[in-house]
């Protein structure tokens, strides 16, 4: 009962009998009335669901990990299924119960209560999507500062390198327009859809997918030890969902699209993960030892994401390029890229390979900074000043020259290998001469 005097409480309790008695005042017989309190019923909803409910849920968690109480139960014997339901939906109860007061207005002053009860399930599985990210996006923040030491925003070096990617932002932007395009009308796999029962069903597959990733990210923090399994079923069922929209039938074209998206979206995650979860020197020594001791599965455990990931983007690269390219469409398609697919993993794999080097000889932000600033050279400047010079050699386009890119790539790959092994084998010389018994 005490929780229900905190002043937050107040205030959202305040702001919810004002939000109700003004709806009951422009309630009249009046069917503009009426239309009007089924719109202020729905801003209401999303302002507790979607803001509030979010807001508090990220304030609640790093209020605990500020009083240690966090530390307290990363350590106790809470399971992470109790862990993930408590702090999802405690610090947002006071919202929830807001938010499902102006879900019964909005269903009280709806002629169709048929259309109203979906709408107001498509609303709730918003304000779960919003929540649940806002969930995972807090417990990877606390993580990055714990092992990392960095506490600059993710969506903040997430919107910086996603600007300077061009190889990737080419294809999926004219993706993301063409599929608002086909949702007014959903075609998926060539059978047409309902609009709203689509909209439930692709809202709830990135609800369950939302949840299961502030559930693996919890477990990360706790220090519980999972392959990446959930992360490439999650690329791959991306992938499928995305070609449905492009897919006319289930037979190689199908494919063919399906393994192109996936492959693209498995290389942009990788620069995600990159990001998200900085990999140390022990991570990589785990990972070796156990690889060495043919412990395959400790192996991938251990395995920084980022390297699971560009592994994944690879392989799915290779059999798109092996799969071939529609020559009716441009290749500048996200389900049609072909061998283009295997030289944007290359290049993908480069870069956060290089960002791994930094993070070996620099702190955090400084290796995060030197990462921007090399990609602002690479994918910026040197296209839009030195496109007639020599210098167009290291920027080529991945679109109209694959195999060169792809074989650029490689060789670029090999020299920050080769770096990044050597400054791996002295790092791991210092840390063993430092930890040796004195004689």
């Amino acid at each position: 009962m005490k929780q229900l005097w905190l002043y937050e409480i107040k205030i959202i309790t305040l702001l919810v009998i004002v939000l109700f008695v003004s709806i009951t005042w422009f309630v009249s017989e009046s069917i503009f009335s009426i239309f009007i309190t089924k719109y202020i019923a729905i801003c209401g909803f999303l302002f507790f669901g979607v803001i509030t409910g979010p807001m508090g849920i990220a304030a609640a968690f790093r209020k605990e990990v500020g009083d240690n109480t966090w530390n307290a139960q990363r350590m106790g014997s809470i399971k992470p299924t109790h862990l993930l339901l408590g702090k999802l939906f405690g610090p947002s109860l006071t919202s929830w119960g807001a938010a499902i007061l102006c879900l019964l207005i909005y269903m009280t002053n709806s002629g169709d209560l048929t259309q109203s009860l979906l709408n107001s399930v498509i609303l709730c599985l918003v304000a779960l999507v919003f929540q649940a990210t806002s969930l995972n996006k807090s417990i990877i923040q606390v993580f990055r500062e714990r092992t990392s030491n960095h506490s600059n925003s993710i969506i903040f070096w997430i919107a910086l390198i996603a600007f300077l990617l061009p190889h990737i932002t080419d294809i999926v932007i004219p993706t993301w327009h063409q599929l608002k395009t086909n949702y007014a009308n959903p075609v998926w796999f060539s059978t047409p859809y309902q609009k709203d029962l689509f909209t439930l069903s692709v809202l709830t597959f990135i609800g369950a997918w939302a949840m299961l990733g502030a559930y693996r990210s919890l477990r990360l923090e706790l220090d519980i030890k999972a392959t990446p399994w959930a992360y490439g079923l999650f690329v791959l069922s991306l992938g499928l969902l995305i070609t449905g929209f492009s897919a006319s039938d289930k037979g190689f074209d199908t494919l063919r699209m399906w393994l192109s998206c996936s492959a693209v979206i498995a290389s942009a995650a990788s620069y995600l993960a990159a990001i998200s979860f900085p990999s140390g020197i022990d991570q990589f020594v785990r990972t070796i030892k156990y690889l060495r001791e043919r412990q395959f599965k400790r192996g991938l455990q251990e395995a920084p994401l980022w390297l699971s990931s560009s592994i994944l983007a690879i392989t799915l690269a290779s059999f798109s390029a092996m799969a071939g390219v529609d020559q009716i469409f441009t290749n500048e398609k996200l389900t049609n890229t072909g061998p283009a697919a295997l030289a944007i993993s290359l290049l993908a794999f480069r870069d956060v390979l290089f960002l791994s080097l930094l993070q070996m000889h620099y702190s955090a932000r400084q290796s995060s900074f030197c990462f921007l600033f090399f990609l602002v050279v690479l994918n910026k400047l040197i296209p839009l000043h030195a496109a007639d010079t020599y210098l167009n050699m290291l920027t080529p386009n991945v679109f109209q020259e694959p195999i060169y890119v792809c074989g650029f790539s490689m060789i670029c790959i090999g020299l920050i290998g080769y770096m990044w092994r050597r400054k791996y084998r002295s790092t791991l010389k210092m840390i063993t001469q430092a930890t040796a018994p004195q004689s």
